[in-house]
């Protein structure tokens, strides 16, 4: 929740060097109706889809001259940010919000590491299979990201849930499971995105380890 609010406060304080604080909140909920946001849960990967949504309020509440210079730090707003500090993160995954929220961590992270290419594409797809499966067919779990700055840098991630196990995972990894809910192909597609794999599962849970390369 935490960088969902911080996310809004920074559209906000960006918006307030040109509109009043009345009218930059205006704004913001008019472009997120438009986007169909929630402007409660703003994450940076939103920014790229709410811009073009907010043009429209700044024509109309920015004077002439000031709105290229609002639309600039807008698009400036993560160049501004100081670099992400490469600690470990631990993230609970419990409903299907936080599956987003692990992702924008995951790209982050990523970004810290100097990878904003394919491969830092690839983690984060990782990620968000991961907790998907934990948000979707467990009780919840924890998603663990941890940053590896060797070269070429990687990241790790443990997704634990206390879930009911797989118990056709052989038949899973093997490629002989047809899915119909998206368990197995989630599964597979995260080991075949992973430079290391290793998953364990029994009746008090399952426990992934995977390692991207970046």
């Amino acid at each position: 929740m935490t960088s969902t609010v911080n996310q809004e406060k920074r559209i906000l304080d960006v918006l307030q060097r040109f509109v009043s604080p009345l009218n930059a909140r205006v704004l913001l909920r008019r472009a997120c109706q438009r986007a169909g946001l929630d402007v409660r849960r703003l994450s940076p990967e939103d920014l790229p889809r709410l811009l073009p949504a907010m043009q429209m309020g700044i024509r109309l509440f920015v004077s002439e001259g000031e709105q290229e210079k609002a639309l600039d730090a807008l698009r400036n707003m993560d160049q501004n940010q100081a670099q992400p500090r490469l600690t470990r993160q631990r993230l609970s995954i419990d409903h299907e919000r936080d599956i987003k929220a692990a992702r924008a961590v995951a790209r982050r992270i990523c970004e810290g590491l100097g990878s904003r290419s394919y491969a830092a594409q690839r983690a984060v797809t990782a990620v968000s299979e991961l907790a998907r499966n934990i948000a979707n067919y467990s009780h919840g779990g924890t998603i663990e990201l941890r940053p590896v700055d060797i070269s070429p840098p990687r990241l790790r991630i443990i997704a634990e849930d206390s879930g009911p196990g797989i118990p056709n995972l052989q038949e899973i990894l093997d490629g002989r499971y047809k899915s119909r809910t998206g368990l197995g192909r989630g599964i597979l597609g995260v080991r075949d995105l992973s430079t290391r794999f290793h998953i364990q599962s029994s009746r008090n849970g399952t426990r992934v380890e995977a390692e991207v390369k970046l």
